[in-house]
C-alpha cells in the first residue's frame, strides 16, 4: 500500500493491485470537458446509466437525475467548478487528477496505478495538457474505454498534421465503442467524416452516424449530424443541382430532429440561411425553378428573425446580404420594388461593415448595391460605387475581384453609350451570395 498526495493535497492510500472499473459501460468521450474523462464509480442506484450512455444529458445536464455518488460528474458536465475532496480509492484519485491535473500528482499516480486506470491516466493526462503524447497502445482497455484512448490518439495525429494517422485511430475507436456506446460511435463517425478526402466515404460515415444517433436520446446529436451532412453536400457539391437538393433535405431533417426556432434558435437560423443559399445557388433550368427564389427569400427572412442586429451583428449582416442578393433576382410583377429593397438593405449592411478592417467584404457589398442600382437605372451612381469597390479590392490585393469589377464597369459604360441616359437595366451580374460562417 502506498500513500499518495491528492490535489487537495490530502493523502490517499493506493493499492499496487490492478483496479477493476466496476461500472461498465462508461460515458467517457461522449460528453465535453472533464465529464468526458471522469469515471462513474459504484452507486446504490445505477438506473440512470442507460440514459447517460444514450446521450440524454448532451442536450441538458439536468435531463437525467443521477444518484448522489455521481453528482461530481454531473456538476462537471454543467460547468460547475468542482473541488476534489480526499480520494478514498484509486478510481477517486484518478477522477481527482482529471478535475485538478498537476504534474506532481500525475507523477505519483504514474508510479502506483495499475491496469485500466494506469492506461486511462495517460489518456487523461494528454487531454489535460500534462503530457505531450497519449499512449500508442492500451492493451488493458476495451470497448468504450479503448474508444476514448484511440480517439485521443487521433487528436494527437491531427495536431501533428497527420490526418491519415487520425483516420486509422478513429476507425479503431468506432469499432471498439459501437457495441457498448452507440452514441459515442456516432460522434466519432461525424469526426471521421470531417477528415475524409473522398466525399462518398464522408457521406457514408455520416449516414452511419445518423442511423446510430437515431436510437439515442440526444436531439442535438442527431440534428448536428444532419447539419454536417447538409454542409458536406453544399460545400463539396459545388453548384450541382443534385448535391444542393440533398443539402436542403439534410437541413430540413436537422430542423425536424430538434434544431427548431423555439428550441435552438441560433442553429435554426444557420440552417435557414444555408437552405436559402442552397436554393440561391441552384442552376435555373426550368420555369418552376423560379419558385425556389421565393423560398430562398423566405428562408433568409426566417434566419433574420433569429439574428437581431443588436445581439448577432455578424450573422445579421450575412443573412441581410443574402436576402438582398436574392431580392435582386426574385421573379416578381414589381421588380423595381424588390430592387429598391435590396439597395436599402445593402446600405444598412455598409453601416455595420468595417471598411478599414475588412475592405474586401465592404467592396463586395458595394458591388452588389451598384448592380441593383444599375438595374434600377441609376447608372452614374452605380458606376461610382463599382469604381469605389474596385479601388478597395485593388488596394487589398483581391485582384480577381478587382478584375471582375473592371469587367462590370466596362460593360456598364458600354451600355450607357448605347442607350439613352434614362434607360434602365444592365446585364451586370453582381457578386456571389455570402455563405454562413
Amino acid at each position: 500500500m502506498v500513500r499518495v498526495a491528492s490535489p487537495d493535497p490530502s493523502p490517499v492510500t493506493l493499492s499496487r493491485d490492478a483496479v477493476t472499473i466496476a461500472v461498465r459501460p462508461q460515458p467517457v468521450g461522449l460528453y465535453p470537458g472533464p465529464a468526458g474523462m471522469l469515471l462513474l464509480g459504484p452507486a446504490a442506484d445505477t438506473s440512470a446509466l442507460a440514459a447517460i450512455l444514450a446521450g440524454a444529458a448532451i442536450d441538458d445536464p439536468d435531463a437525467v437525475a443521477v444518484p448522489p455518488e455521481w453528482r461530481t460528474w454531473r456538476d462537471a458536465l454543467a460547468g460547475i467548478t468542482v473541488t476534489p475532496g480526499e480520494p478514498a480509492d484509486a478510481l477517486e484519485a484518478y477522477n481527482a487528477f482529471v478535475l485538478a491535473p498537476t504534474v506532481q500528482v500525475y507523477a505519483t499516480l504514474d508510479s502506483h496505478l495499475r491496469g485500466d486506470l494506469r492506461e486511462l491516466l495517460d489518456v487523461a493526462a494528454y487531454a489535460c495538457g500534462v503530457i505531450d503524447e497519449p499512449p500508442e497502445a492500451t492493451p488493458n482497455l476495451d470497448h468504450e474505454l479503448l474508444g476514448l484512448a484511440r480517439a485521443t490518439r487521433a487528436a494527437w495525429h491531427i495536431e501533428r498534421g497527420d490526418p491519415a494517422g487520425a483516420i486509422v485511430c478513429l476507425e479503431e475507436a468506432i469499432a471498439a465503442s459501437r457495441p457498448s456506446v452507440p452514441a459515442l460511435a456516432a460522434q466519432l463517425l461525424g469526426q471521421l467524416a470531417g477528415l475524409r478526402a473522398e466525399m462518398p466515404l464522408a457521406i457514408a460515415d455520416l449516414r452511419e452516424a445518423i442511423a446510430l444517433a437515431a436510437s439515442t436520446a440526444s436531439q442535438d446529436l442527431l440534428a448536428g449530424l444532419w447539419t454536417d451532412l447538409g454542409m458536406l453536400h453544399q460545400e463539396r457539391g459545388g453548384r450541382s443541382r443534385g448535391a444542393l437538393g440533398e443539402a436542403v433535405k439534410a437541413y430540413q431533417e436537422a430542423i425536424h430532429a430538434g434544431h427548431t426556432a423555439d428550441r435552438r434558435p441560433e442553429q435554426f437560423g444557420l440552417l435557414q440561411n444555408n437552405i436559402g443559399l442552397a436554393y440561391l445557388s441552384m442552376p435555373m433550368v426550368e420555369a418552376s425553378d423560379q419558385l425556389r427564389m421565393a423560398v430562398a427569400v423566405q428562408s433568409f427572412r426566417e434566419a433574420l428573425r433569429m439574428f437581431p442586429r443588436e445581439t448577432h451583428p455578424d450573422m445579421w449582416a450575412s443573412a441581410q446580404l443574402n436576402l438582398a442578393n436574392a431580392l435582386q433576382y426574385l421573379p416578381s410583377s414589381h421588380p423595381a420594388e424588390n430592387l429598391g429593397k435590396a439597395v436599402d438593405i445593402y446600405e444598412e449592411i455598409l453601416q455595420v461593415r468595417n471598411r478599414a478592417q475588412d475592405p474586401v467584404a465592404y467592396a463586395r457589398v458595394l458591388a452588389n448595391q451598384a448592380n441593383a442600382l444599375a438595374h434600377l437605372g441609376g447608372i452614374v451612381v452605380a458606376l461610382g460605387k463599382f469604381r469605389e469597390a474596385r479601388g478597395l479590392a485593388t488596394a487589398a490585393g483581391a485582384h480577381d475581384l478587382a478584375d471582375s469589377l473592371t469587367e462590370q464597369i466596362d460593360a456598364l459604360e458600354s451600355h450607357r453609350l448605347r442607350t439613352a441616359p434614362s434607360a434602365a437595366g444592365t446585364p451586370g451580374g453582381g457578386t456571389a451570395a455570402e455563405g454562413a460562417p
